[in-house]
Order: C-alpha cells, then structure tokens, then sequence
C-alpha cells in the first residue's frame, strides 16, 4: 500500500513538473517580440560583424603581417587566415549567446514574481522544488534551443565564405561543447535573477551584462590584451573557460590548416623566425590559450574549471533558489479618499446669524 501511495505520489510530481515545464515553455514561444529580444544580442553582433568589424580585423592582420615583412597578396595565406579570423569572432558570438539569452529567457520568472502569479503556484498543493525545477528546465531548453540556432547560423556564415573546414565528429563535438557549457551558464542566470524582483532592474541587469561580458570573457578581444587585474578577474568569471571551450572548437582546425601551411612554405615565415614562433604568437593573440595567473590552461582544465563552478552554482541555487517561490509580505497602504468637493468660503458672522433666525423660524413653524 505504501509502495502504490508514493508512487503515486512521483508519478503526480513529474506530470505537475511536466505541465508547469510546458505552460513556461508556451509563455515564451507564444510571444514573439519576447523571442526576438532574446536573440537580438548575438543577432546583432553577428550583422555588425559581417558588415563592419570583418574588413577591419582583416586589414588590422595585413597590416601586422606587412610590419614583419610578409607577402599580404599571397592569396593561399590570407585565405587561411581569414578562416582564423572569422573562426576567432563567431567562437565569440556563440559563447556569449548563451549568456544572454539564458538572461533575456528569465524574463518570465521575474514577470511570474512581478505579478504575483508564482503566489498562486505556491497556494496551491504543489511543491515548491517542482516549480523551481520547471524554471531551471524551461531556462535550459530555450538557451539551448537557441544557441544552437546561432551555432547554426556560424555554420552558414562559413559556408557562404567558403570557410566550412568543419566535418560531421566537428561539428558534433560543437553541438556538444554548447550544450555542457550551457549547464552551468544557466545555474549562474538564474541565481542572479533570484535576487530580481521587477523587469527594469532585470532590462538594466541585461544590459550591462550584454556590454561587459563579452570582454570579461575574452569573446570580444582577446584577454592577453586586458590589463593584469582585469586578466586576473577573468580568471574567476566562469564564462571565461565556456569561451575558451567554444573557441577552442572553433580554431583548432583553422589554427592547424595555418600551421601546416607555413610548415610547408618556410620562405613565407621572416628571416630570424621560425613557424613555431609564428604560430605562438597566433595562438596567444586570438585567445586560442588561456591564462590563469600566467599558468597556460589547456582543454582538459577549462573541463575542470567549468565543472567546478557547475557545483559552486548548484549548490547555491539549492540554497537561496527557495526565494523564486517565495510569497512577498507587502504592507497594506489605505488611502484616503480625496475630497473632491471645492471648500467652501467661510462664512461671515452676519451670514451665521441670518442662518441661525432661519432655523429658529422654521421651528416655530413647525
């Protein structure tokens, strides 16, 4: 009997999870200019890209290459290294994807604590790590959806140049970096919108998030050309090693493809260099490596570094997360009712008397 009752009980919590996952789900679906400012960051990172930003990172690479004596009309060469360019800033768009909308997708749970609504969940007989856990799950999804949308999106972009050097194992082990770097950016989103209370403080939380973690992160710029305590700080930002991972993806491939090629024409590579040098330099420049506290970090420890904050995450969204469910105590304020009625002028001393013979009057008649 006991053993029918709590699985009874499981299979009425999953299908509770399941229909609050879902009615989360078709909130943000259904709204499309919600949607649309979900992807409008990478979005439009990605148009700036391709319309402004591509030509000068390409003209700022010919003019480093001129400097170290380096044949720029070498058709071969700067084919190869366009692929390390545009490999280099759509690693970047995609790490940081993932990062705003996670954010832009907790929308929702800030409006469900604006409006009371996660009040209503709460009065009812459900249990609060349901409807915390149908949050978190709702988050993943769309975050996950959506970045590999813009995923999708790189892919095509290298296409149409004719940069597609990635086969089917690449591009399988991208879909799979996104999705494990996802976990812990969503732990991280929705810890901080645990402590949101109102959709302008969460639009303003968006926005300096979207400016600053792109060059926190090394997405933007690479971090080796931040100032020392800046680099230090990003050392403890997890979405730094999530854009290492991604970038890492991204470039190794085009980074080898250069390297084989210069090894193949050292006449290209200035006198007093060789190809290894060459390529450090690369490496380093595009933030191909990472650096924590001047120790280079390789794949294996941007592994380690993000499982690390995943647990940090979790365990502090088990600890403070209970406050997505919590009921706000707001004082009730009464109001005074205004008096609409215009105040009359006082009355004088010779009305009152005329008033009060009036009354006096009327009594003897009555």
């Amino acid at each position: 009997m006991t053993n029918n009752t709590s699985f009874t009980t499981k299979k009425r919590n999953l299908n509770i999870f399941l229909t609050l996952t879902k009615r989360h789900l078709k909130m943000i679906f259904s709204n499309k200019i919600r949607m649309f400012y979900t992807l409008m960051v990478p979005i439009i990172i990605l148009v700036i890209y391709i319309i402004f930003l591509r030509n000068m990172e390409l003209t700022a690479v010919e003019n480093e290459l001129q400097k170290m004596s380096i044949d720029v009309n070498n058709k071969e060469l700067m084919y190869k290294i366009s692929m390390v360019v545009d490999a280099w800033m759509l690693s970047g768009i995609v790490s940081i994807s993932s990062i705003t909308i996670s954010l832009q997708t907790n929308s929702l749970i800030v409006e469900d604590k604006e409006n009371g609504i996660n009040k209503d969940f709460v009065s009812s007989p459900i249990n609060k790590n349901i409807l915390i856990a149908s949050y978190f799950i709702y988050n993943f999804l769309i975050t996950v959806f959506l970045s590999f949308l813009v995923l999708m999106t790189s892919f095509i972009f290298l296409a149409a140049y004719g940069e597609m050097y990635l086969n089917f194992t690449d591009v399988i082990i991208m879909f799979g970096t996104v999705f494990l770097t996802t976990i812990p950016t969503t732990l991280l989103t929705v810890f901080i919108c645990i402590f949101i209370k109102t959709e302008p403080v969460l639009a303003s939380v968006i926005a300096i998030f979207s400016a600053a973690i792109g060059f926190l992160t090394g997405a933007y710029m690479p971090i080796s050309l931040l100032a020392k305590p800046i680099q230090y700080l990003c050392a403890f930002i997890p979405g730094t090693y999530s854009c290492s991972l991604i970038r890492f993806s991204f470039l190794e491939n085009p980074i080898n493809g250069l390297e084989a090629y210069l090894v193949a024409n050292p006449n290209i590579v200035p006198a007093g260099k060789n190809v290894t040098d060459v390529m450090n330099l690369v490496r380093n420049n595009f933030g191909f490596n990472v650096n924590f506290f001047e120790i280079s970090l390789t794949p294996a420890y941007s592994v380690l570094a993000t499982a690390i904050f995943f647990i940090i995450f979790l365990a502090l969204n088990i600890i403070f997360c209970g406050r997505l469910a919590k009921i706000e105590d707001k004082p009730i304020i009464l109001k005074k009712k205004k008096n609409k009625e215009h105040k009359q002028d006082p009355i004088s001393p010779k009305e009152n008397t005329d008033s009060k013979n009036n009354n006096d009057n009327n009594e003897q008649i009555l």
